[in-house]
């Protein structure tokens, strides 16, 4: 359950990162890809109670915490679908280009707050934790800087307020997510660098 859930979020960080050329298959292998992880994680998460008996309780409330987990990735999941369709430029959402380099910025950010994720999960060595607290507000800043500087018809205040509604809720989103991750796994990531390191030591 764990393993696929890690698996999960580092397929949607390549997914956040779409299109990368015109050839949008890739995107559309990359949704389907995700979503039969998360089914699965879910499907691993339901199976889990039938072994209740078995299970300590610490295993039961892990489990609890990544059924939560799932449920908020794919809500993100979902969200960055649509604001793929702007990275993707179909008809409809096209942005100025300026809003449109900011936006490759933000979701760069996304993909690596999940891929730390990822790694803080699995008990890797991360020189300097990843923080995604301004992501937002940068994104923001370039929306307002474009609506003085692009002509008024490439994007209309009722999209620019969508646009910006969609990206928000993606970064409350990746933010509560790692606060989450964090507070119940440091002594995790603590105990894997202190075991790597009596390891070297004893090399």
């Amino acid at each position: 359950m764990k393993k696929t859930f890690i698996s999960s979020l580092c397929t949607l960080a390549e997914f956040v990162r779409e299109p990368r050329s015109k050839d949008l298959e890739r995107s559309y292998a990359l949704r389907e890809t995700i979503n039969g992880k998360l089914d699965k994680v879910r499907a691993l998460s339901d199976d889990a109670l039938f072994e209740f008996e078995r299970m300590r309780e610490e295993d039961l409330a892990f489990r609890n915490r990544i059924r939560r987990w799932e449920t908020q990735l794919r809500i993100f999941f979902i969200t960055k679908i649509t604001t793929w369709k702007y990275r993707a430029h179909l008809p409809g959402f096209e942005l100025p280009e300026s809003i449109a380099a900011g936006q490759v910025e933000f979701d760069d950010n996304l993909a690596r707050a999940l891929d730390a994720m990822a790694d803080h999960l699995e008990g890797r060595s991360i020189d300097k934790r990843f923080s995604f607290e301004n992501g937002f507000a940068l994104l923001e800043r370039a929306v307002q800087d474009a609506r003085w500087h692009e002509p008024q018809e490439c994007l209309s205040p009722p999209r620019f307020q969508t646009f910006l509604s969609l990206h928000q809720k993606l970064h409350t989103l990746i933010t509560s997510l790692e606060r989450d991750i964090s507070k119940h796994f440091p002594s995790f990531l603590a105990s894997q660098l202190t075991t790597s390191s009596s390891q070297h030591r004893r090399e």
